[in-house]
């Protein structure tokens, strides 16, 4: 009982400032994810201004209980946070492709119960949002998502290809193999 208030405490108070130290405990692992991805980049930029620390540790801060870098707040922060947060956004998708407008940040493809289904769209969609002329709107994205979900569902309906699935047993037989129940 008193290590999950003390969790909970955790989760809820701002992480304390240490000098040349930043934390990024207790925020999303989205949110950490990108913040980590931006500072990456920004190191590697060397053109950039210098984003000074109490800057990124106030970003930091400011993100918790955000589940991504696009939910931040620009016109109620400082200058520097604002910059710091728009270049992180501009190194994501630099990177990670292009900006879909009235795109959730988040694209479930839970619904889609056969693995080797969910993991072929995936691969499609990468491969689409990687190509040079990716599609611009998100209509061509959940489009395929619904596609491949009636598929998965239509494949787990019983009975869909009764033909071919009483040939199976006959099949595993003649390889000398034993239908499973």
């Amino acid at each position: 009982m008193m290590i999950a208030a003390t969790r909970r405490w955790c989760r809820t108070v701002a992480p304390v400032p240490r000098a040349g130290r930043l934390s990024l405990f207790g925020l999303h692992p989205q949110v950490k994810a990108e913040l980590k991805w931006g500072l990456h980049c920004h190191i590697l930029a060397s053109d950039q201004p210098r984003w000074w620390m109490w800057a990124i540790q106030k970003v930091t801060t400011e993100c918790r209980g955000l589940r991504s870098l696009d939910e931040f707040d620009l016109e109620g922060s400082g200058e520097h946070q604002r910059m710091i947060v728009k270049e992180i956004r501009q190194y994501l998708q630099a990177h990670f492709g292009v900006k879909i407008d009235r795109f959730v940040t988040r694209f479930d493809l839970t619904y889609i119960t056969q693995k080797w289904l969910r993991n072929l769209l995936w691969d499609f969609l990468a491969d689409e949002l990687r190509s040079a002329d990716p599609a611009r709107g998100r209509s061509y994205y959940y489009s395929a998502r619904q596609a491949i979900q009636k598929l998965g569902a239509f494949l787990e309906t019983p009975g869909w290809c009764s033909a071919s699935l009483r040939l199976v047993p006959r099949a595993l037989s003649a390889l000398g193999r034993e239908p499973r129940p």
